[in-house]
Parts: C-alpha cells; sequence; structure tokens
C-alpha cells in the first residue's frame, strides 16, 4: 500500500478499498470503500484510473464469481 501510494502523482487524493476500512483509515488517512460492495465502488464513477494491487486479483483459484468481480470493476463503458 505505502509503495502505490508513494507513487501516485501530486494532487491525487485516492479511496481505497479495503476489508478492514477503520485500520487503513487511520493508518494513512485516507477514505475507504468496502471492497465487497461492487455496487459503492461503480458510484466511485467520477474517478479517471483505477489501480490494482498485486496478488493475482485476476484469477479463478477463489472462485469465477471473484474473477468476474475485479473485472467487472476495472471495466468501463466508453
Amino acid at each position: 500500500m505505502e509503495a502505490l501510494l508513494g507513487n501516485l502523482p501530486a494532487g491525487i487524493v485516492p479511496v481505497v478499498t479495503a476489508f478492514d476500512q477503520a485500520e487503513i483509515e487511520r493508518a494513512f488517512a485516507l477514505e475507504t470503500t468496502s471492497g465487497a460492495s461492487c455496487r459503492r465502488c461503480w458510484q466511485l464513477g467520477s474517478c479517471w484510473a483505477l489501480v490494482l494491487g498485486g496478488g493475482s486479483l485476476l484469477q479463478t483459484s477463489t472462485s469465477f464469481g471473484s474473477l468476474l468481480y475485479y473485472a467487472a470493476l476495472s471495466w468501463r463503458p466508453v
């Protein structure tokens, strides 16, 4: 997380998806949203960039639904 945040351009205000929102808000003083809520993430439609962390998010080993979820987060109609 620190490496990703440290490489953002100046002036960028990120909203972070997090399982433990309170911990991330406290540690980094950032706005968070639940990563489990695809609907809430889509409501952040005014964003101009999406940064996905590492760890093979686009995979099917946990479930096919996981693959669909992260693919849906990264897809935006033109």
